[in-house]
Order: C-alpha cells, then sequence, then structure tokens
C-alpha cells in the first residue's frame, strides 16, 4: 500500500477528477474530504460506501482509501496534521 507524505501542517485545495489514478493510500495527517460534485464509490478500510455531491469523509492518518468515480467528481480537500489542530484549539 502506497503512503503519501505532506510536510505542510495545514493545506485546502480542490481537484476535479474523471478518473480516480491514486491507488490504495494513507497518509500522514488527517484529511476532510467534501464531495462538492459528482458521484461514485469510495473504498476505506476494506469497507465500500457510495458517495454524492455534499457528502463529508474525515480520515484519520492510520485509514486507507481510494475512489472509484462514476461521474465527474469534484473534491474539497482540507489537510491538517494532529499538531496544527492541537495548536489552533483555544487553552481548555
Amino acid at each position: 500500500m502506497k503512503r503519501i507524505v505532506n510536510f505542510s501542517s495545514f493545506n485546502v485545495f480542490s481537484i476535479e477528477k474523471e478518473v480516480w489514478d491514486i491507488e490504495y493510500h494513507n497518509h500522514n495527517f488527517y484529511e476532510l474530504i467534501v464531495v462538492e460534485s459528482g458521484k461514485g464509490t469510495h473504498h476505506l478500510n476494506g469497507l465500500t460506501f457510495m458517495y454524492k455531491k455534499g457528502d463529508v469523509f474525515l480520515l484519520r492518518p492510520s485509514d486507507a482509501h481510494e475512489f472509484s468515480i462514476k461521474n465527474k467528481t469534484k473534491f474539497i480537500y482540507i489537510k491538517f496534521t494532529e499538531q496544527q489542530l492541537w495548536e489552533k484549539l483555544p487553552d481548555r
């Protein structure tokens, strides 16, 4: 399984894809994925979920996943590290 490493502690971007070209993988960061348009299948930790516009996925660094796209899909990605999350939370 491929592991994607991100050296930035916070990253936001959108992509539009007709074909998913990234093999089953995991990360060293958290990933919030918003489906802005399109539909298909999300394979996550051995489970399969249908996705459509408006769906949201929160992935932990240990989660492995990939997509199968049925209709051209626009994804919004918010990637962050655990360190970034704790630094931004107010003191408790």
